[in-house]
């Protein structure tokens, strides 16, 4: 049986720069959205203007509101949480969030973002090493 890998999941937002979408699980879950919704509608509200303004093109170069975190992993920012994600060939892939602590997100949930998007990755070229056995 093979194995199920984490996929790109539903949009979140597209623009005419970058498609923003979900990081979806094996499980169906995801992760960033559940994050999204548990948060207060202001804060909602400030994510989803960042997310917009991202997938427009407008917040390429300010590090307060998005910026490398480790690797490849970045993050949007408000001055409470944190949402993360990563690029993948004109697509912004995004994680999961939390709240920072003492000015820096918790390296549990980075180590987490990071295995996440290992997981994906290993998806996409398990999906591609099948199609080339199959063809």
């Amino acid at each position: 049986m093979a194995r199920a890998f984490p996929t790109a999941g539903e949009i979140a937002v597209c623009g005419p720069v970058r498609t923003i979408v979900y990081l979806r699980l094996a499980s169906g879950d995801q992760p960033a959205a559940d994050f999204l919704l548990g948060l207060t509608r202001r804060d909602q509200a400030r994510f989803w203007a960042l997310l917009r303004r991202m997938a427009e093109g407008k917040i390429r170069r300010n590090r307060e509101q998005f910026s490398r975190v480790e690797g490849g992993i970045f993050a949007f920012k408000t001055k409470a949480w944190r949402l993360l994600c990563f690029h993948d060939r004109g697509q912004m892939i995004l994680l999961a969030g939390g709240a920072r602590i003492n000015r820096k997100l918790p390296h549990s949930a980075i180590e987490r973002a990071m295995q996440l998007q290992e997981e994906y990755r290993r998806g996409k070229v398990a999906v591609l090493d099948d199609k080339r056995v199959a063809g």
